[in-house]
């Protein structure tokens, strides 16, 4: 997870945690933009905005028993609702290892979803240097399918009163195959156009057709 995280471009993503001076966008009329689908990490499908543009897919082996697969989606929009989309697959380099991920990467369980969360919010956290208030995970079907959802705040590091920001992320998981795909957003501002833009992003993502 570390080193995946870090083919990020920092600066992208925390500019969308810094103050934005809103007041040009303002008086613009908005529109409604259009919306294209995907085609993302490890052949799953999500469906953005049409202002958002993908970077290439990185694909890392790491550490010699997972293949990790990655992909940002930048913008150049830039107010309050900007959210910084990338998201990340992982699955397992050797079909033989698959026993050792199932336990994991179960989130019908609340102990698998539990393994998965803790590793994973320390992860994001120290790679992002955040000091990340985080709430308890939760478990939810949607589309039929169980996701995790893992949702945080990023806060002043003296006072821990100060919020400079938040973080969501949802994950599906292949239980055949112990493939965990995660969709993470970043964003400076909570607003109601950005939590329909996610609650519309994660009803659209589709698993890899051949699970």
């Amino acid at each position: 997870m570390k080193k995946i995280l870090s083919f990020t471009k920092i600066g992208i993503l925390f500019t969308c945690l810094c103050l934005f001076s809103v007041g040009a966008f303002g008086a613009e009329a908005k529109t409604e933009p259009e919306w294209k689908i995907h085609q993302t990490v490890n052949r799953s499908f999500i469906e953005l905005p049409d202002f958002y543009v993908p970077d290439p897919i990185i694909e890392e082996l790491e550490p010699d028993t997972e293949l990790k697969f990655f992909q940002e989606f930048n913008t150049s929009k830039n107010d309050k609702d900007t959210l910084a989309i990338f998201l990340l697959c992982t699955a397992p380099f050797d079909p033989n290892h698959i026993n050792n991920f199932r336990f994991k990467y179960d989130f019908r369980s609340g102990d698998s979803a539990e393994a998965f969360a803790i590793p994973f919010q320390k992860d994001f956290s120290e790679n992002f240097d955040f000091n990340s208030r985080w709430e308890a995970p939760k478990r939810k079907t949607i589309n039929g399918k169980p996701i995790l959802i893992m949702k945080g705040t990023v806060s002043d590091p003296q006072s821990g009163n100060h919020i400079f920001g938040f973080h969501e992320h949802y994950a599906w998981t292949n239980t055949n195959t112990s493939e965990v795909y995660v969709i993470n957003f970043i964003y400076p501002e909570k607003s109601s156009e950005n939590q329909k833009m996610i609650k519309r992003i994660i009803n659209s993502f589709e698993l890899p057709s051949n699970e």
